[in-house]
């Protein structure tokens, strides 16, 4: 479905650039709030994490108050994960560490857009995030949801979205003291995010 979804806001998207004359083509960055709840048996207590990001994008009008955004975002999300360190021993003192995974994703975002008014926008769609810096990944990419709102009224515009997944992420790196010489991690998590985007170019 979301698959199905993300091509033919797509088409659209390309459809718009042949037909409309209005474009624009600009430089975005983004910061956000990453909550994360733990899943499967080799995670341990996760803490929720920060992510920012910066692309470029481009948007085409289509009828009516309608638009359509693409574009391409370099991200970095990092969460951390609670190791306990220690031996059987019941006489030796159990002690942990939060160990960071960064994680850099390559992300593709199509988004449907409507015009409330002249400097004010809802928009809605879906991501595609390639995560690139691990070996083994249960979903990539992972294909997320998106709405939000958007301020036009000043050069910089801003916009606040809310962007989640129905399905959980897994993935390994290798470690000395993990399971099968691997540390697992699987969690499920959103994102409230602040974007900022300023236009280098529009068309009339």
């Amino acid at each position: 479905m979301k698959i199905f979804l993300f091509f033919i806001l797509l088409v659209s998207f390309c459809i718009g650039c042949l037909a409309q004359p209005k474009f624009e083509f600009g430089l975005t960055t983004q910061g956000a709030w990453v909550p994360v709840s733990e899943l499967g048996e080799y995670s341990a207590s996760l803490k929720n994490g920060f992510a920012s990001g910066a692309g470029i994008y481009a948007s085409k009008s289509l009828v009516y108050r309608f638009s359509v955004l693409s574009g391409i975002v370099y991200q970095l999300r990092e969460i951390k994960q609670y190791h306990i360190s220690g031996d059987n021993d019941p006489f030796t003192p159990i002690r942990g560490y939060w160990e960071k995974f960064p994680h850099h994703y390559f992300v593709i975002p199509v988004y449907l857009q409507f015009n409330v008014s002249k400097n004010f926008l809802v928009f809605g769609g879906i991501e595609n995030a390639w995560l690139i810096n691990y070996e083994k990944i249960y979903q990539n990419p992972e294909h997320n949801w998106v709405t939000g709102i958007e301020s036009r009224k000043h050069k910089i515009h801003w916009s606040l979205s809310y962007v989640w997944n129905d399905e959980y992420q897994n993935f390994a790196k290798k470690s000395s003291d993990g399971y099968n010489g691997y540390t697992y991690v699987a969690y499920n998590y959103s994102m409230l995010r602040l974007s900022l985007s300023y236009p280098l170019w529009k068309s009339k």
